[in-house]
């Protein structure tokens, strides 16, 4: 009797998670078939920055509803499917993003995020098939940051802090 008692008991305790993981399981998003590793240092279908003066507000709403779009049950927004991967990217007190693109997309999606990109106001310059680090938008800031960089490095101090995310 004590030893069914405890299985009873056991059951009871694990019900709970059981049904909370089904529930995860049946209503998040699908994982996707491949992941994508990006970082600064590779190469990546495009790379673009913000002008300066852009706010987070502009830049959100741009990334939601001018180059994203808002998922079906209205809570955020999805990049196009072409786009597999984005990332943050800063050069010179610039800010931006990496886009790293689908294999299989094609020409008129690939026309349609950089027709996006290049005729925002919001967007300072749009690069296609770069390396973000290798970047330099403004030379003299690029300097600065080299020998900051460099600095640090001799005080055994990290270099640069990167942010990556995946579809």
């Amino acid at each position: 009797m004590l030893c069914l008692a405890n299985k009873v008991f056991r059951i009871n305790r694990l019900a709970p998670f059981l049904i909370l993981l089904a529930v995860c399981i049946g209503c998040g998003r699908s994982i996707p078939d491949t992941w994508v590793r990006s970082s600064p240092a590779d190469r990546v279908g495009i790379v673009f920055y913000f002008k300066k003066e852009v706010t987070n507000d502009q830049i959100n709403h741009f990334l939601d509803y001018e180059l994203g779009r808002p998922t079906p049950d209205g809570r955020g927004s999805d990049l196009p499917e072409e786009v597999k991967g984005d990332f943050l990217v800063r050069a010179q007190g610039f800010e931006g993003y990496a886009l790293e693109l689908s294999p299989n997309i094609t020409k008129e999606q690939h026309e349609k995020i950089m027709t996006t990109l290049k005729q925002s106001p919001l967007i300072f310059k749009v690069f296609e098939n770069a390396i973000p680090d290798e970047i330099i938008l403004d030379p003299i800031a690029a300097k600065k940051e080299k020998e900051d960089s460099e600095k640090s490095a001799r005080d055994g101090r990290p270099t640069k802090r990167v942010i990556v995310n995946g579809k």
